[in-house]
This record gives C-alpha cells, sequence and structure tokens, in this order.
C-alpha cells in the first residue's frame, strides 16, 4: 500500500500547510466582506469528481487479481503458478480518502460559515455526503479490515496528523448509524423555528441524479443491503434486522434509480495515459452464458477476431482452424471446387463469436488443450495464422473473447478483424466513460439473498426470493445494455459491414423473456440449491465490480465446488493446496513514516502477518470473514 500512504501523507500534509498559511495571509487579503465565499454545492460536484471507485490502478493491479481467483477473467498468455501472489500497488485501501478530503471542507463551511435558515437548506447536502463516502470506505475496508476514518482529514480543523485506525467492527456500526439517519433526514422535511426550510437545489452540480434529493435516499437506503449483506456469517440476526428497517423506506427500483457515474463530456476514464494488459474471459463463464443465451455476454466480453471474412480467408488457403472455430461454421463447395462460408450453425452470430479460455495453471502446456497449448506456443501456426491468396505476410488471429476493455477504458482506435492484405477497418472516434456502481439489480438480488436465508421470518419485503431474483436478473441485463449504449462499445452501434453476417450486440426483448424462463431462476430446490442460484446471479452482474465479486465469492462460499449448476474449477489441477488470499498484503510500515506506530498496533490487532503469501492470507482474515466458508465450499447455513 505503499502508494496509497503517500498519497494521504500529500493530502495531509497539504491540510497542514494550509491551515498554517491561513494566518500568514491575513494580511494580503482584502476585506473579508468582499471576498466570496466557497460554495458548498460545488465542493460537493468536486467530491463527485474524486469519487471514481474504478481508477486505472485498481483496474491494472487489483481487479486484475481479484478477477484470476474468481475465474472471470484468464491471463492472455494462461494463468502461470504465480497468480494467487499478489503486488502491493493497487489504489483499493485508499479511495474513500480523495473524497472525505473534500466532504470534511464541504462540512466544515457549513457548519462554521453559515448559520440559522442559510445553514438549514444545506441539510439534505450534507446527508447525502457520508453515503458517498461509506459507498467506497466499504470497499476500502472489505480488502484490508482496520482503516483511517473518524480522525482522518481532520488536521486542518484543529485534528490530528496520525488519525487513529477504527476497527472494521466500529466502522459498520458508525456507517450503519450514519446510512440510517441520512435516509431518515432525507425522508423528512427540514423545519426551523416551525418553518419549513427549502433545501439547496443541486441540479447540475449533481453529476449523478442532477439534484433529485428522491434518487439520493434510495441510494443511502439501498446502501444498507450491501453493507448487510457482508455481515451474514458474522451476526445474520442483526443483518436481517437492517434489512427490515430498509424495508421502511424507498430502495432503488429503476434504471433512472441506479448509479450511472460519468464526469463529462470530456472524460475519457484513464485512456490514452495508460494502457491495460489484455485479459481473455474465462471458458466456463462464457460457456455458460453462451448456453443460456444470456446477453450481458454481449456486454462482458468482445467478439473473437473470427468474423465470416476471417473464416473465408482461411479456407481460401485449405487451412485448418481450431475444432472450436470449425465445430461452428457451414461451409459449402461451390462449382469450382472452393470453399465457401455459407452461415454460422446456431445459435449464430453475435453468440458464436464468443469463446473464453481455460483458467486452470499451465494451460498452455496442459495436453487436455492441445490446440490452446498451439495458440499460446505457436507451435501450429496453420491453426491461427493465414497469409492473404499471393501468400504474402501472415496474420495472427486470437479465438478467443477479451474482456471488454471499452466498458472502463475508453480507446481511441478499435480494429475490426479483416482479411489478410486487406485495408483497415477501425472506429477513431473517442467518447466519455460511463460507469456503473450501485443499483436496482444489485439490490433486488440482495433482497431474493436475504429472503432464502430468513426462511420465513419478516424482514418487511413482501414478495417471492424468486421475484427478486427475476428482477435483479432482469435490471443487470438492461443496466449492462444501457451502458454499453453510453459507452458505445464495438458492434452496439455499428456493424462491420464487410462482413453481411455480421450482428449488432444490441439488447432484444424477447432476449430478456426468453432469460427469465430460465431454470437458472427458477427456486424449486433445497435452500442450498436456491441459494447457489442467487449467487450464482450476484457473480455474474458483479463481473464489471471485481471487488464486489471477490466479496460475494468470500462470503457465500460460491461457486461451489463440484456443483452441476455452475461449478468453481480446480485451478492447479494435480496441486494438494492452492489456496486464494481472502485479503491483500500489508506491509510493515518505514521507519520514518509517522503513522507506523498507529498501523502496527491495527495490523497486530487483527492478526496480520506481512508479505504476500497466498496460505497466510487466506487464514488471516478481516473481521466479517472470519466465520464465512472457504472459497468453493457453499453457503454456512
Amino acid at each position: 500500500m505503499k502508494y496509497k500512504y503517500f498519497v494521504a501523507g500529500l493530502l495531509l500534509s497539504a491540510s497542514a500547510f494550509m491551515g498554517s498559511c491561513k494566518d500568514e495571509f491575513a494580511d494580503i487579503n482584502t476585506n473579508p466582506t468582499v471576498v466570496s465565499k466557497a460554495d458548498p454545492r460545488y465542493l460537493f460536484t468536486q467530491a463527485l469528481s474524486n469519487f471514481d471507485g474504478h481508477d486505472y490502478f485498481e483496474w491494472f493491479y487489483d481487479f486484475t487479481n481479484m478477477q484470476k481467483w474468481a475465474q472471470t477473467t484468464v491471463s492472455s498468455g494462461g494463468n502461470d503458478n504465480l497468480m494467487t501472489t499478489m503486488t502491493n500497488a493497487g489504489s483499493l485501501g485508499s479511495r474513500v480518502y480523495p473524497v472525505m478530503n473534500i466532504v470534511n471542507e464541504l462540512k466544515y463551511l457549513i457548519n462554521t460559515d453559515l448559520s440559522g435558515e442559510e445553514q438549514a437548506k444545506y441539510t439534505y447536502l450534507k446527508a447525502i455526503c457520508d453515503p458517498l463516502m461509506i459507498y467506497l470506505a466499504m470497499l476500502d475496508s472489505d480488502m484490508y479490515g482496520s482503516m483511517a476514518y473518524t480522525e482522518a482529514y481532520q488536521a486542518r480543523y484543529g485534528g490530528t496528523l496520525t488519525p487513529k485506525y477504527d476497527t472494521q467492527e466500529e466502522l459498520f456500526e458508525l456507517w450503519e448509524t450514519q446510512l440510517k439517519e441520512a435516509v431518515e433526514t432525507l425522508a423528512n422535511e427540514v423545519t426551523l423555528d416551525g418553518k419549513v426550510v427549502s433545501q439547496q437545489s443541486l441540479v447540475n452540480q449533481d453529476l449523478i441524479y442532477k439534484g433529485d434529493y428522491t434518487k439520493w435516499l434510495k441510494f443511502a437506503n439501498s446502501l444498507r443491503l450491501k453493507l448487510a449483506a457482508r455481515l451474514i456469517n458474522e451476526d445474520l440476526d442483526r443483518a436481517l434486522n437492517i434489512v427490515k428497517e430498509v424495508s421502511k423506506y424507498p430502495v432503488m427500483d429503476s434504471l433512472e434509480d441506479d448509479f450511472f457515474y460519468n464526469k463529462s463530456i470530456d472524460d475519457r476514464h484513464f485512456a490514452g495515459g495508460n494502457s491495460m494488459n489484455r485479459v481473455a474471459g474465462s471458458m466456463q463463464l462464457i460457456n455458460f452464458l453462451v448456453d443460456n443465451l444470456d446477453p450481458r455476454v454481449r456486454f462482458f466480453f468482445e467478439k473473437n477476431d473470427y468474423n465470416s471474412v476471417v473464416v473465408q480467408a482461411f479456407l481460401d488457403k485449405d487451412q485448418t482452424m481450431a475444432s472450436f472455430i470449425e465445430d461452428k461454421i457451414e461451409v459449402e463447395v461451390d462449382e469450382n471446387g472452393k470453399k465457401v462460408f455459407k452461415g454460422w450453425k446456431a445459435p449464430g452470430e453475435p453468440w458464436v463469436r464468443y469463446i473464453g479460455m481455460p483458467t486452470v495453471v499451465d494451460a498452455n502446456s496442459n495436453e487436455k488443450y492441445p490446440e490452446y497449448i498451439d495458440y499460446y506456443q505457436g507451435l501450429d501456426g496453420n491453426l491461427w495464422k493465414v497469409s492473404d491468396l499471393e501468400g504474402n505476410g501472415e496474420t495472427t488471429y486470437a479465438p478467443y473473447s477479451c474482456f471488454n476493455q471499452y466498458m472502463f477504458d475508453k480507446k481511441e482506435i478499435i480494429d475490426y478483424p479483416v482479411a489478410p492484405g486487406a485495408p483497415k477497418v477501425q472506429i477513431t472516434d473517442y467518447y466519455a466513460w460511463y460507469g456503473l456502481y450501485l443499483s436496482t439489480a444489485e439490490v433486488n438480488l440482495y433482497l431474493a439473498e436475504f429472503k432464502l436465508l430468513a426462511q420465513g421470518k419478516d424482514i418487511g419485503f413482501s414478495n417471492s426470493a424468486e421475484s427478486y431474483l427475476k428482477k435483479g436478473t432482469e435490471y443487470s441485463v438492461r443496466a449492462y445494455d444501457k451502458l454499453a449504449n453510453l459507452n458505445k462499445i464495438p458492434y452496439y452501434h455499428q456493424t462491420f459491414e464487410q462482413d453481411k453476417f455480421d450482428k449488432s450486440i444490441k439488447l432484444e426483448e424477447a432476449e430478456v423473456t426468453n432469460l427469465l424462463t430460465n431454470p437458472t431462476l427458477v427456486l424449486d430446490g433445497t435452500l442450498v440449491e436456491n441459494l447457489e442460484k442467487v449467487y450464482l446471479q450476484q457473480y455474474i452482474h458483479f463481473v464489471f465490480s471485481p471487488a464486489d465479486q471477490f466479496v460475494m465469492m468470500r462470503r457465500s462460499g460460491c461457486p461451489m465446488i463440484g456443483s452441476e449448476l455452475y461449478p468453481m474449477e480446480e485451478l492447479y489441477p494435480g496441486v494438494a493446496s492452492y489456496p486464494i488470499p481472502r485479503r491483500f498484503q500489508i506491509t510493515e510500515p518505514a521507519i520514518d513514516d509517522k503513522m507506523g506506530d498507529i498501523k502496527k498496533a491495527a495490523y497486530a490487532e487483527q492478526g496480520y502477518s506481512y508479505g504476500p503469501n497466498p496460505s497466510t492470507l487466506n487464514t488471516e482474515r478481516v473481521w466479517y470473514d472470519k466465520k464465512a466458508p472457504q472459497f468453493g465450499e457453499g453457503p454456512k447455513l
């Protein structure tokens, strides 16, 4: 966590510097009654601008590890036996601090510089700040446990430069209280001396909901379910009581309620400044989505390179393709004896263009996957490389589907696969980036889980677990379709015209209807079997939220080893113990670290050791994870 402590140290030091300079520059300032005071609304906009919890460092370091452990993606060169040994370079663990730094200033400004009705009209604005911080801080704490929170970034207001570490248990108590208070505040009128005080309008200063405080209420109330879900193994009764309290107020219930995030039309996330390693989708996930005709496969992953034009290039040279490509095509021979691509076998385009890679370690030398060995090691170029008709040069075509990078990293140039020697066909437009955080889908999938765990106990929500499961799945599909549309990902708005068989990946309404009749969404089994179906949909929904996906796997024990529905695979066959970390590693504080003693005490209290050893990180767990099942064991009831 060197990076995150370095940044935190800079911000804390800056706070101290600003405080010390206040008096030194007092004589230079003009009449303070003439100088305009900062507008709290603009500070809120800055807090939202700092909010991004999916930055480059998270995707490059933290999420890449989590996705491999979750068997969602695979290294494009195949997973190696060091995949569970992580580096401590990501930003997860410190995402809340850039927001906290601004929020603390916003609250101080309102509480100190304003009074009476002028202060009261910002009551709602202050109330929505805590949920914003809690969302990020919860994810930070998920992987590290204790953290500086209640005393952090308070130095400029008379606080300390060495804030205490609050325990995870204390943080959950605090966040539960703050979220409840925020909801109750937003649900009631603000009065002063018996008079209703109109609340400050945010409109465009609110990048998420355009100043709709009702939607912020739903966000805060729904966030309580996210917190409760983390408590199911530590204290199920407490978790269910939180859910019942949540039922008294509205929760997210439509795409309009979802937390879609976009800073501006110029925001391109981290494209251009950094590049991401390309990873492939896992074989079992892509196969499951395609087999069940789940449209989300088209938003999560990219089409592979084998369109009809590329296939025809192989046919023209009479070259053999991989069996899993040839099995999907129909070929006819014309009157000249030439092989001609006739069409795709069922289910046709675009489904046939999604192919994953094996997740097992050392698949690049595993005889179970001979054609992948060929691809990884280049043993037989004819399977993957083809030249033009004149034999000039060779072009390599990837058989697998990459994780859809265009959903989080807006590349400037996108290439469509063309025949060898053909002119490039590219998309060169550069669009703003949109992300999805808390959503109606997530809320309903939590409610399905809680209805099952309650086993008939009243938790306030009256619909059946199956109805919540289906609604959560439906809104997951719709949310990702909306996100793909907003991000203008390849094949959504335009197809490859040179390929007459190419199809758009846009969602079709009939696909939703069909998916909702799928047996995987029918809860007609035992409690464990029904929970497994709910957790599977959470697993799928969280594909673009790897931290949430990882936490779900950790607390649920799903996907389950040996499952008939969706099995968790043995990552390293033949190796008796191949543990997956359950938290991120910590490093011993440097001797000159002002926070060194505080950190060491917090680590010791949690029973943490230093370093990246996977076995250690599997057994030394954060507070709410101590009673949870091992990965793949299934739910603890």
